[in-house]
């Protein structure tokens, strides 16, 4: 004899959840077997039952605009998730969750929209188990965005959260001013602004995104400038940017002739030579060209820019003189003489504050030379062969 499994339910036969359906699924799924779903109230929500719920008053909360706010688009793992919803519905998993006001008022659904949507599409399921929580003193829409994205982020069965969905929630929490900064910040007020942003992010992405940090340092700068009106960090993502804003803040100088071209790139000293022979190549080989190279610091952490600026730049110094000396005295048999047809220009400067700190020598969008920065960051490389 085969038995029964208590916890599947062929939900495209079964027209309706009973009782005994929903205690099973609350001894499996509450806040003692799962805490990380219902130990919300510092985010504004308190737990207040399970229950079943007819599938009308559901859609009602599901088709309400606040339902929309935890991700873009739909959900891109529907087509499995429906097959493994029709394969029979597990009482262990959670349910639906709904958040009503004090007075008892529908707010929002707030994670199980893509469960219910097939559940009224494909199946004669006529009602739902549903998690209810309250709101308290603590609760925001926006707070409640980030509750519904940590909630995607935890379900790896549907479609995890991804970075859009993530900058979407954070954005809102800013502009409704759960991060919060004052227009005219001091330093400390910035960090802790800053911080605010790094760690929703780590909560909504349930630390998915945590070694993301380009995009976290761009999301963070983006978001820094729009609250204080003032642009203190230029982020670079690609050498063509790099190469249009030159040539548009100082159309007289870099530009290319007929026997000078400008080439741009990010800064990993083993990534330069390459990028030097792939501009060659492009030329035809020429010997009659030389090519001035920009190098520029990408997406420097807000938090400590100058500190990622010297940093980047030190690894860099170290590994490229390093290189020169094993190219010299290594990999070739005897030494080599530089053409002086492949030149770094300098360093794109994004940094306000560096501006600041170097008093003014390197201004912000400015380029500076490779040996003023290797004065300045105090840098020096010990020769590894003696001539």
């Amino acid at each position: 004899m085969i038995m029964k499994n208590k916890f599947i339910v062929d939900i495209k036969t079964t027209v309706a959840f009973t009782d005994a359906h929903l205690e099973i699924s609350k001894q499996a799924f509450n806040p003692e077997t799962h805490p990380e779903y219902f130990h919300l109230s510092d985010k504004g929500v308190e737990y207040d039952d399970s229950i079943l719920m007819e599938e009308y008053e559901v859609n009602v909360l599901a088709n309400l605009k606040m339902t929309q706010a935890f991700r873009l688009g739909s959900n891109k793992k529907f087509g499995g998730v429906k097959t493994s919803l029709l394969k029979g519905y597990d009482l262990r998993a959670k349910g639906i969750f709904i958040v009503l006001d004090k007075d008892g008022n529908q707010i929002a659904l707030f994670s199980g929209n893509t469960s219910n949507s097939i559940l009224t599409s494909h199946t004669p399921l006529q009602n739902r188990i549903v998690h209810v929580f309250r709101t308290n003193s603590f609760f925001s829409t926006a707070k409640l965005a980030q509750i519904g994205g940590r909630f995607n982020s935890l379900d790896l069965e549907s479609d995890p959260i991804s970075w859009e969905d993530v900058e979407k929630i954070v954005r809102t929490n800013v502009e409704e001013g759960e991060v919060a900064l004052v227009k005219n910040p001091n330093p400390a007020e910035t960090g802790i602004f800053l911080a605010g942003i790094s760690e929703m992010i780590n909560y909504i992405g349930d630390g998915r995104f945590d070694t993301q940090t380009v995009k976290i340092a761009g999301l963070q700068n983006t978001l820094l400038e729009s609250v204080t009106g003032k642009s203190t960090l230029i982020t670079i993502k690609n050498p063509e940017q790099l190469l249009t804003i030159l040539r548009t803040d100082f159309p007289l100088e870099f530009i290319d002739g007929k026997y000078n071209k400008f080439v741009g790139y990010s800064c990993f000293s083993e990534k330069i030579l390459p990028t030097l022979a792939k501009a060659w190549r492009k030329d035809g080989y020429s010997d009659k060209i030389n090519y001035d190279l920009i190098i520029h610091f990408g997406t420097p952490s807000p938090v400590d820019p100058v500190g990622t600026i010297r940093s980047n730049f030190t690894t860099f110094f170290n590994e490229w003189e390093e290189m020169k000396d094993f190219y010299e005295f290594a990999y070739f048999k005897s030494p080599v003489e530089e053409t002086g047809r492949f030149e770094i220009q300098g360093f794109y400067q994004p940094s306000a504050e560096l501006e600041e700190q170097s008093d003014g020598k390197f201004p912000m969008g400015s380029v500076v030379s490779y040996d003023d920065l290797v004065e300045y960051f105090g840098l020096t490389y010990e020769r590894q062969v003696t001539v």
